[in-house]
């Protein structure tokens, strides 16, 4: 119960910092730090409660899709290619055209992410609404889906129809909740890789591809690309500060991992999972970040890789605290991939040394008082 009432306080709580600046005038800044953190502590709260459903689950749960080693590598490159179509689209194609066909599918697959968010809040609140609704012998859904694209629908009409920045945020913040939850990193190790050419990647896209292509192609994308692939941060009216959906959910992937690694780690016994000190840290770490890039964005005046503050604070923000509590070796080996058997038995062998011990001191107990009775 009390890990549902965390995740409806988070969701609620990002639902108020989006819709707060629609009413009232708030400076970027806060809304940019505030709506990131949230959104990274409400997915990876998710990200951990769907974990434990799924082992609990055993061989009946359903395999989560999880970013390997060999994919890490190339998830950069693959990701270059995907921008550099982008631009190359939007600088030959026509734009009557190729504009309304990227707007319908981002908010088609907002719409859907919205859907799964509702809809898994409501089945944890109400399990009846989880009964299968079948439309066919081949396709079926639950009560909840039904609700929640009902409810969902408008928002995606709003943004095709006004264009709404309060209509972009909801669906984009559900995408980020959606891949942070539903997607995983193997282990610390691959996602240190990961991070790494990413931070490669956003320096040469945002500062060097304009010596080769003659335009900011980042930029060019993000400000073309009308579609819940950004949050937009209301600066005045009709002026807008951008934050791509992937300076949230790629740490987003990465802090969930250390959240579950503070949950794993140090002895069965005195484990408190209240108690995150590197998911604490490691958020610290990413809200520093975000400040270096917002002080870099109003300095220089000109488009800033989030991603050029942002692995370097999370990355060695864990990597001091391992150092501090002589953990380096743990947590560069921590992996997701291996079983938990090994950590049960040693849960198991540490009580049933302790239940020997208890065991001992009673015989010796009983052994003595026979002896003082002798007497």
């Amino acid at each position: 119960m009390g890990a549902l009432v965390r995740e409806v306080g988070a969701l609620v709580a990002v639902v108020a910092l989006l819709a707060i600046p629609a009413v009232v005038n708030v400076p970027v800044f806060p809304q940019m730090v505030s709506v990131s953190m949230m959104v990274i502590y409400a997915g990876s709260e998710r990200a951990t409660r769907r974990e434990q459903k799924r082992k609990e689950m055993g061989a009946e749960a359903e395999p989560r899709e999880v970013i390997s080693g060999s994919a890490a590598y190339r998830f950069p490159l693959a990701a270059s290619l995907m921008l550099g179509g982008l631009f190359i689209a939007f600088k030959y194609l026509p734009q009557e055209w190729i504009s309304p066909l990227l707007t319908f599918g981002s908010v088609f697959m907002g719409v859907l992410a919205m859907c799964g968010v509702l809809a898994a809040l409501a089945d944890s609140i109400e399990p009846r609404l989880m009964k299968q609704v079948g439309f066919s012998d081949t396709y079926s859904c639950s009560v909840s889906d039904i609700l929640s694209f009902i409810l969902c629908l408008p928002v995606g009409w709003a943004y095709v129809r006004y264009r709404h920045f309060l209509a972009n945020n909801i669906m984009a913040c559900s995408l980020a909740l959606a891949a942070i939850e539903f997607l995983g990193i193997e282990d610390y190790k691959t996602g240190a890789i990961l991070l790494a050419g990413l931070f490669v990647y956003d320096i040469f896209w945002v500062f060097g591809s304009t010596k080769l292509f003659g335009s900011n192609v980042m930029v060019t994308v993000a400000k073309g690309f009308e579609g819940p692939i950004k949050l937009l941060f209301r600066r005045s009216a009709g002026e807008f500060s951008m934050l791509g959906l992937g300076d949230v959910v790629l740490p987003g992937l990465f802090i969930a991992l250390i959240w579950r690694f503070d949950e794993r780690s140090g002895p069965c016994a005195s484990l408190d999972p209240r108690k995150k000190p590197y998911f604490t840290t490691v958020m610290i770490g990413y809200f520093l970040a975000v400040v270096a890039t917002y002080a870099a964005l109003v300095l220089f005046d000109a488009a800033q890789p989030a991603l050029l503050y942002i692995v370097p604070g999370i990355l060695f923000s864990t990597l001091a605290l391992a150092v501090a509590r002589g953990e380096v070796g743990e947590l560069i080996a921590y992996s997701e991939a291996e079983t938990t058997k090994s950590d049960a038995h040693e849960c198991g062998g540490s009580e049933k040394k302790a239940g020997d011990a208890i065991a001992d001191q009673v015989v010796d107990s009983a052994r003595t008082n026979e002896k003082e009775k002798a007497q």
